[in-house]
């Protein structure tokens, strides 16, 4: 069966999760604390415990009460009364121990540190199936008159999958999911059964209720294991030495499935030989060539490796039927690590193709992993601007992100820029090299290790490996066999990056993808008006002539869900693509998705080539990041005001300004903004008195490292580098009904930072450009005399001052 995923609310997803709100003590220690309690209970009192957990959605105290002592009648008269009596204050009792959690004065649950002791415990009595009826009786799930479910809440959802699970059910299960889906309210976080088995399975775990588990439930219990050990190095190695006697011994629990997990787990601890022992087990087929391409990579045949991975994804184009689909596993990423380590033109060009498609995959658990891989192909490829690039790129830790791409990403920046790697990457790795030695991922380990001994450098001027961590000797014997892939790429100087390029060029080989992106584009056209904006993506086709068409808008729906499939998609229009946001509208079959972009999107067109107006396609735009400012202006002798630019706006993020005809600028609106705004005040004019002058300037200096400064009385920071200002105007056009549209602005720091309207404005600005924090003072006369004769420049036209600044040149 296909594992249903859906979303469920962050506060009943909450009650899966471990709480540690009430102690700092550890969990295992609060879980011991709890079973010794409850061992201690009397038998009436832990079935109490027992049919809490069973419920275990939040439950009125009265009603959980009531049907209880419903329950109790199996029990003896004077028992039943006796216990009528004193139901109160045992539930007291129960959360004064902390087996049970007082939500409110009225409401109680299990906590779920005790909740599946309890369930077992009551399943090993024989007791479990008379909970789940009685729970049937007093606290149904709602039906609609054809006898589906409606579930009130998604804790009664979490409810009968969690009874399906224990009674071993996978009929039921898929029952619940389908009601759910086709008649439950719309929610904001993903659950899967994966993730409910494995809280299941850790709560605490137990190998024999492990092994009691059905085929069925076994692989999804094994699958999921798998994944959060690969990813987040959480071992359960008890489940793999009973999946490794299971596979070797056969029968019912040896399925294709469970070998597949069982050798990707092998090859991740560097165990070859028995990983393709298990391999050849399978039968002819895809699964085990893909098996094979990874031993091959892990044992450095490259060229195998990639041969091998090939034919695969060869054979999953023609199942699935297209062409613009790639590995979804982590063999994608060894398939293009071996593309990057063949590096010949061909080569990159291909690991380019692939790397682009999977940047697109919205969600998928290695999108980021890509977007690094991709910055390597490219600085192969000659852009050496992808050395800056990487540096943007955050380097997660493997309790941020996951394992593999904290690794992936580390290695990335070394390889790029390896000085700065040297800054960064030895609190990342050191952890996840300690983590992944503990959970047995033995390559993670050495990999991790290998590049510490790179960017770690002690105060003795040693290597990490000289005198600090040390790899176990028989884990380094065994991954001796095995090449490391820090050495793929090796730090080179931009002029060797440069030749090489220039050396493969006629190597690459000419692909159907590469043909689409000659002939097509996306271009990505824009409508702006008062501070709010659009976004309309289309396609654009190269005529026989050279001449771009006007484009064919592109659905945002075919942006979200398959944007694989136009393979003339650039980075960074996968970047923008992952920016669109799905509402729904309705429920049930009558629901439909509204696709739209956020405000994350514009912040992914800033430096984007392809960006123009919609009421003017040909004219291309410049979307740039902007700093907010902060104005400080002498409004007269009295009085100095303090003002912050852009405008602000209530619970906006991101602001767009108009700061030329052809360019936008983009603020992003942080925290540390918004503290000064509220400070301002709310009409965005802070009035001081003059005889304060000095104190304005001390305020300037502290808030100059957040914000650029425009100030009519001087200051500035002592850490700010002087400049001259440079008055030459820069006049920019655009065309206009009847003629052209004309602006003239001056720019102080010459080529780099913002446009002003000459002769406007503070004639300080305090900035940082590029990392340095820069100071000019401008002249303002200088300015608008410069502005008027570029314009005075021009007698042939007649022109019309706008009250914007910007000129309008009639025939």
């Amino acid at each position: 069966m296909p594992t249903p995923t859906i979303k469920t609310s962050q506060l009943e997803t909450s009650q899966l999760e471990t709480s540690q709100s009430e102690s700092n003590l550890s969990e295992s220690t609060r879980r011991l604390q709890l079973l010794k309690h409850y061992q201690k209970l009397t038998e009436i009192d832990q079935k109490i415990v027992q049919l809490l957990a069973v419920l275990y959605e939040p439950v009125n105290r009265a009603l959980f009460t009531a049907s209880f002592l419903e329950l109790a009648e199996n029990f003896n008269a004077k028992d039943q009364a006796a216990i009528g009596k004193s139901l109160k204050s045992k539930l007291d009792q129960l959360i004064q121990l902390g087996l049970f959690k007082s939500l409110n004065a009225s409401t109680i649950c299990c906590d779920p540190l005790i909740l599946d002791i309890a369930v077992r415990n009551a399943l090993s009595k024989g007791d479990f199936e008379k909970f789940v009826t009685q729970i049937g009786k007093n606290f149904p799930i709602s039906t609609y008159k054809n006898g589906s479910r409606y579930f009130t809440s998604d804790a009664q959802l979490l409810r009968e999958i969690r009874i399906g699970i224990y009674l071993h059910d996978l009929n039921f299960i898929e029952k619940q999911y389908n009601s759910f889906l086709r008649y439950g309210d719309t929610v904001k976080y993903e659950l899967s059964l994966e993730f409910i088995l494995k809280k299941l399975i850790s709560n605490p775990f137990e190998l024999s209720w492990i092994q009691s588990l059905p085929l069925s439930l076994f692989e999804i219990a094994v699958n999921s294991i798998y994944i959060d050990t690969m990813l987040h190095l959480n071992p359960v190695p008890e489940v793999f030495k009973l999946l490794s006697e299971r596979c070797s011994v056969g029968g019912e629990f040896a399925t294709d499935f469970l070998i597949i997990r069982l050798s990707e787990q092998l090859m991740l601890q560097g165990r070859l030989t028995e990983a393709e022992h298990y391999a050849q087990k399978l039968a002819e087929g895809n699964s085990r060539t893909l098996l094979m391409g990874g031993i091959s990579f892990f044992r450095g045949d490259y060229d195998q490796a990639i041969a091998t991975y090939t034919v695969a994804l060869k054979v999953l184009r023609k199942d699935v039927g297209k062409r613009n689909i790639f590995f979804s596993g982590i063999a994608g990423i060894y398939f293009v690590l071996a593309l990057i380590k063949v590096g010949t033109g061909d080569r990159l060009s291909e690991a380019e193709n692939y790397s682009l498609m999977m940047t697109g995959s919205n969600n998928h658990w290695l999108q980021g992993s890509f977007i690094s891989l991709l910055t390597v192909i490219k600085f192969q490829r000659g852009d050496l601007s992808q050395k800056e690039n990487i540096i943007r790129i955050k380097v997660p830790s493997y309790t941020e992100h996951h394992a593999i791409g904290s690794l992936i990403t580390a290695l990335c920046l070394y390889w790029l820029n390896p000085e700065v790697a040297k800054k960064i990457l030895p609190k990342i790795l050191e952890p996840l090299y300690q983590q992944a030695m503990a959970a047995e991922m033995y390559w993670i380990a050495r990999e991790s290790f290998e590049l510490l001994g790179k960017v770690k450098i002690t105060k003795q001027g040693k290597g990490f490996g000289d005198d600090t961590l040390k790899m176990p000797i028989n884990i380094a014997k065994g991954m001796s066999v095995i090449p490391t892939i820090v050495e793929f790429v090796h730090p080179k100087e931009n002029w060797e990056i440069s030749l090489n390029a220039l050396a493969n060029l006629n190597q690459t080989t000419t692909t159907a993808a590469t043909k689409a992106e000659n002939s097509l584009r996306m271009a990505w056209f824009l409508t702006l008006g008062n501070g709010q904006y659009s976004i309309q993506p289309k396609e654009q086709k190269l005529s026989a002539k050279g001449v771009w068409s006007n484009g064919r808008n592109i659905a945002l729906k075919r942006l979200s869900e398959t944007p694989g499939e136009l393979n003339y998609l650039t980075t960074q229009d996968y970047q923008v693509c992952a920016q669109i946001e799905v509402s729904s509208l309705g429920y049930g079959y009558s629901s439909n998705k509204q696709y739209s972009f956020d405000d994350k999107a514009m912040r992914s067109l800033v430096g984007h080539p392809m960006i123009f107006w919609e009421d003017s396609p040909t004219v291309a735009i410049e979307v740039v990041k902007g700093e907010p400012e902060l104005l400080v202006k002498q409004k007269n002798s009295n009085y100095l005001t303090i003002e912050f630019f852009p405008e602000p706006q209530e619970n906006r993020e991101l602001m767009i300004v108009k700061e030329t005809p052809t360019r936008l600028k983009v603020f992003e609106i942080k925290e540390e903004h918004r503290r000064i705004i509220n400070i301002i005040g709310s009409k965005n004019k802070l009035e001081v008195p003059v005889s304060a002058k000095e104190r304005v300037l001390a305020a300037i200096s502290a808030v100059s490292g957040i914000l650029t400064i425009h100030s009519d009385i001087g200051g500035g920071a002592v850490n700010a580098e002087e400049v001259a200002a440079d008055s030459t105007p820069h006049v920019h056009l655009l065309p206009a009904a009847g003629g052209l549209k004309v602006a003239v602005l001056s720019r102080p720091f010459t080529s780099i930072g913002s446009y002003y309207r000459p002769g406007t404005g503070g004639a300080t600005v305090l900035t940082e450009i590029e990392g340095k924090r820069l100071q000019t003072t401008r002249n303002l006369k200088e300015e608008k005399k410069f502005a008027n004769a570029a314009i005075a420049a021009c007698p042939t036209f007649n022109l019309h001052e706008s009250t914007d600044g910007e000129w309008q040149i009639e025939d």
